[in-house]
C-alpha cells in the first residue's frame, strides 16, 4: 500500500484561530490519501526546517506566512496550497461593507505560482475569480458544536445583554467607536467583552494573560443574548460562528461570509456600519423579546451546516484534488 501524503498545515502563530482549524483539519481525516502534521512557521527553525523536508505538501492557513518560510526554508511554491482568510493581507486596508476592494494584478499573478489557491468565504471566493484567479476553491471555516453548545433563554429578566470578543483593534473591529457608544445609548442594556491585543502583549510580555482562554468561551457565549459584530471586514469572522453555536442572536455589518450565516430577520439583523444603525438594532431586540429568543434557537440551526464535521470536506476536497 502506498504511504499517505503528508501535508504540513503551517499557522501563524499558536493558540489562536488558526491552530483551532489546524486542528480540527488534522483530527478529523478518517481516509487513507492524507496525514499531517501542524507547525508554526515562525517558530524554532530546528523544528521547523526538518518538517518541511519531510512532509510532501504544504498548507499555509493565511497565504501571507508563506513569505518568511520561502526566505528562510527555501519553501516550494509547486508544492504549496494557500488559503486566502482575509482582505486585510492584501487590501490596504480598505474594504469596507460598501466597498469591496478588488486585488490588484500584482496579488493575482503571486497567487497563480501555488498549487492550489482556496477562500474561508464565498465573497472572497467570487472576489479573486472575477479578478482571473479562476481555480480558487472554497474552504470555509467551521465550529466545534459540541464545545459551543447553546442557551436559548433570556440571560436576565431584564436587560438585553449584548457581548463582543476579538482583538481590541477599533480601526477594524469598532468595537470602541461603534459599539461602546450604541450600547451606551440604549436603556436596559449591558454589554460584556471577551479582547484581546497581541501587539501589547507582545510588548509588555503579558503572552496570554490578558485575553479571555479558548476553553473558557463557550461559557462567554452562553452568557449574552446577542453577539455583535461592527467589522470593517473580516475574512469569515469565526465569533460568529461560535456565537450562533451558543445560541446568540446576530447583530452584524455586512462583512466576511456573514450574508451566509445571518438571514435577516431570521437569526439577526444586518446593519450598516454606524452607531445609529447599532442602537436601533440593539433597540428592536430590546422591545422584541419573543422575537430574540426565536432568533436565538434559529442561530443554532444554522450553524450546525458549519459545524467542522461537515465543513472539513471542503478541505480534504481541495486537497486530494491537487494530489
Amino acid at each position: 500500500m502506498n504511504k499517505p501524503v503528508k501535508v504540513l498545515l503551517v499557522l501563524d502563530r499558536r493558540g489562536w484561530a488558526y491552530e483551532t482549524k489546524a486542528l480540527q483539519i488534522a483530527n478529523k481525516y478518517k481516509g487513507r490519501l492524507l496525514s499531517f502534521e501542524i507547525i508554526g512557521g515562525k517558530e524554532d527553525p530546528k523544528q521547523v526546517a526538518p518538517l518541511f523536508e519531510q512532509c510532501d505538501l504544504y498548507l499555509f492557513l493565511g497565504f501571507q506566512t508563506f513569505k518568511h518560510c520561502h526566505n528562510r526554508y527555501g519553501v516550494d511554491p509547486a508544492k504549496t496550497l494557500v488559503s486566502i482568510a482575509s482582505h486585510e493581507s492584501w487590501d490596504n486596508f480598505q474594504t469596507t461593507p460598501t466597498n469591496q476592494v478588488k486585488p490588484e494584478k500584482e496579488i493575482i499573478t503571486y497567487l497563480r505560482q501555488f498549487r492550489g489557491v482556496s477562500a474561508v468565504s464565498y465573497r472572497l471566493q467570487l472576489l479573486f475569480r472575477s479578478c482571473g484567479l479562476t481555480h480558487v476553491a472554497y474552504t470555509p471555516n467551521g465550529v466545534p458544536i459540541d464545545l459551543f453548545t447553546p442557551n436559548y433563554e433570556r440571560i436576565t429578566n431584564g436587560a438585553l445583554v449584548c457581548g463582543y470578543a476579538g482583538r481590541d483593534k477599533d480601526q477594524k473591529k469598532g468595537n470602541r467607536s461603534i459599539i461602546e457608544p450604541a450600547v451606551q445609548k440604549v436603556n436596559n442594556v449591558t454589554l460584556t467583552q471577551a479582547l484581546c491585543d497581541f501587539k501589547l502583549e507582545r510588548k509588555t510580555g503579558t503572552r496570554g494573560r490578558t485575553y479571555t482562554p479558548y476553553e473558557k468561551m463557550p461559557a462567554f457565549y452562553r452568557g449574552i443574548d446577542a453577539y455583535l459584530c461592527t467589522s470593517r471586514e473580516e475574512g469569515s469572522c469565526r465569533s460568529v460562528l461560535e456565537a450562533m453555536a451558543s445560541g446568540c442572536a446576530i447583530i452584524s455589518t455586512d462583512c466576511g461570509a456573514i450574508n451566509e450565516l445571518v438571514v435577516h430577520n431570521y437569526n439577526g439583523l444586518i446593519i450598516d456600519r454606524t452607531v445609529p444603525a447599532l442602537v436601533e438594532a440593539i433597540d428592536f431586540l430590546n422591545r422584541h423579546p419573543n422575537l430574540l429568543l426565536k432568533m436565538k434557537r434559529r442561530s443554532r440551526e444554522i450553524v450546525e451546516d458549519f459545524s467542522w464535521d461537515n465543513v472539513v470536506s471542503y478541505w480534504y476536497s481541495w486537497i486530494e484534488g491537487v494530489l
